[in-house]
């Protein structure tokens, strides 16, 4: 997007995804979003402990398109 590349995992509304993962005590997630479409675009990222309730801990609307919006979570 605007000639800045990066790893991405790449979805198109309303797709999501989800990942089994063990965390470290106070993890980090360091990431960016963006997007092509002209509309505005909503991103959330949950966690759920073994046994325990989904819970968002980021939700981000991307308005503008084809620029990165770096989030620290």
């Amino acid at each position: 997007m605007s000639e800045v590349y990066r790893e991405t995992l790449v979805a198109r509304a309303p797709e999501s995804m989800t990942f089994d993962l063990r965390l470290p005590a106070r993890p980090r997630l360091d990431l960016a979003l963006g997007t092509i479409e002209d509309g505005a675009v909503t991103f959330r990222v949950s966690v759920r402990p073994a046994g325990g309730e989904e819970a968002a801990v980021l939700e981000r609307t991307v308005t503008r398109p084809h620029r990165w919006e770096a989030v620290l979570v």
